[in-house]
């Protein structure tokens, strides 16, 4: 009698799909023959990037600050119009380099990678407000089980001066002692 390669997909005798259970070779999992997953196409191209060593393929951390995770509330945001539409956004982070903002799926339709953002004013809860010019460098999106969809916004500072640096950075010391 031959055997037949039983599809990913068939049912076994008790009706379960079969995912997860070993396979020839000793791979788990429901995922065809030379196919790795979504983490195993990601890594191996980290990996080729990086000479071929999967070890060595760790996420690159482009930052050129350390950044300082802000605190949850409404006292720090940043307020900006984009295309005629004020918008006032939740601030994720902060460095030397930039800020993360955090958006819903409706308010980040406008901040496309590249825009540059003149005249944000950044409320800094009980350090102030700053006026700085923005470029948006990268967007991610995510779920937030209370929120829904929303959208990571990655900006760099442009043209900040001394004064403002300095400022910043007595901002972010004194969040890092205040919470921390």
């Amino acid at each position: 009698m031959d055997s037949q390669p039983v599809p990913p997909d068939a049912s076994d005798n008790n009706g379960a799909s079969g995912a997860g259970q070993p396979l020839a070779g000793g791979r788990a999992g429901a995922m065809p023959p030379g196919d790795q997953g979504a983490v195993g196409r990601n890594a191996g191209a980290r990996a080729a990037e990086v000479g071929g060593d999967p070890a060595l393929a760790e996420p690159v951390d482009r930052r050129s600050a350390p950044r300082r995770p802000m605190p949850l509330g409404p006292a720090f945001h940043a307020d900006l119009v984009i295309l005629g539409r004020s918008l006032s956004l939740s601030l994720e982070d902060l460095s030397l380099g930039g800020v993360a903002l955090r958006a819903s799926k409706a308010e980040a339709g406008g901040l496309l990678v590249g825009r540059r953002l003149p005249q944000v004013r950044l409320s800094l809860g009980d350090h102030g407000v700053m006026l700085v010019s923005l470029e948006v460098r990268a967007r991610r999106s995510f779920r937030s089980f209370l929120a829904g969809e929303q959208v990571h916004v990655g900006c760099r500072f442009v043209d900040l001066d001394t004064a403002g640096q300095v400022r910043l950075q007595a901002v972010i010391e004194q969040l890092h002692h205040a919470f921390d």
